[in-house]
């Protein structure tokens, strides 16, 4: 019903509210292989990433990042699975390798893993194993020294044939970098002339950023998911009195396989103006001047 002036109809569809299909069982995005009965259509407002931090901050709700896992196949419900890590999850350190081994006549299984989507040779990840297992750990792999795409591998003898399945993770056990650039160590912020403090933050990470936490004075100050990571302090001093506080800035950078790295830290100042820096107000000024045949100065 609305009116516009002439040449200023929209002419683009809205890109904002989108409708998508969620599994009321898991909570997650619905697949082909979900329950009509389970499933509803559930419109969300999605943002550029840029305005994740926005958007959380609003508290809007965003959609979830992972597909329905309980219903379809090679999944929860299979004889033979690898449940978690998920396909493609970012792991590092120890990996609880999680899933399914119980057909029927099962005699052993073991696992493997290889570099790269299709490996041209296998290592083995710990011994033979001859017990089923349902939803529960199969192995623990150690992934020290170990770096990029991998592909693990569970095979299981039952009933006198060999069945196999397999999934990609990408191993990252490096951390990422971090600096502050801004505020500058011991750089000195004046109450009444400073708003805040703009802290801005370089990180970078070889495979996949998840979010840099800012720290100030140990305390949490807040988070970002975007980048370049910055936020704002509004400046703030105790009660305690005094001229100046002295205040530690650090942050840790996170990446998305849960490696992290603290800053230096960068100590700043926040100050009361001093009294001779307040602004004075503008007096007359007396200004000699002669008088004709007087001989006064006014």
């Amino acid at each position: 019903q609305e009116i516009f002036i002439e040449g200023t109809v929209p002419t683009e569809t809205d890109d904002v509210h989108r409708p998508l299909k969620i599994c009321r069982q898991s909570g997650k995005l619905a697949t082909i292989y979900c329950p009509p009965d389970q499933v509803e259509e559930v419109v969300f407002e999605i943002y550029p990433p840029k305005a994740d931090d926005w958007a959380r901050e609003q508290g809007i709700p965003q959609p979830p990042k992972d597909y329905c896992d309980i219903h379809g196949p090679n999944l929860a419900g299979a004889d033979v699975a690898i449940i978690e890590p998920r396909l493609f999850q970012p792991v590092r350190g120890v990996v609880p390798i999680v899933g399914n081994v119980r057909p029927g006549g099962l005699q052993k299984y073991w696992l493997q893993c290889g570099e790269g989507i299709s490996p041209t040779s296998w290592l083995p990840i710990g011994p033979e194993h001859g017990q089923r297992v349902e939803n529960n750990v199969l192995e623990h792999w150690d992934t020290h020294g170990l770096d990029g795409l991998y592909t693990l591998q569970l095979s299981a003898i039952a009933g006198g044939g060999l069945r196999q399945t397999s999934l990609q993770v990408l191993v990252d056990n490096i951390s990422p970098t971090v600096s502050i650039l801004m505020p500058e160590p011991e750089q000195v912020f004046v109450l009444d002339q400073d708003e805040w403090i703009n802290i801005q933050v370089d990180a970078e990470d070889n495979l996949s950023m998840d979010r840099v936490d800012f720290f100030l004075d140990d305390q949490p100050l807040g988070y970002t998911t975007v980048a370049p990571y910055t936020l704002r302090w509004t400046l703030a001093m105790s009660d305690k009195g005094g001229y100046t506080e002295t205040h530690t800035i650090d942050v840790v950078a996170r990446d998305a396989a849960g490696n992290e790295m603290k800053s230096d830290p960068v100590r700043v100042n926040v100050a009361h103006k001093h009294e001779e820096e307040e602004e004075v107000p503008e007096r007359i000024g007396f200004v000699p001047c002669q008088r004709r045949q007087e001989g006064f100065l006014t």
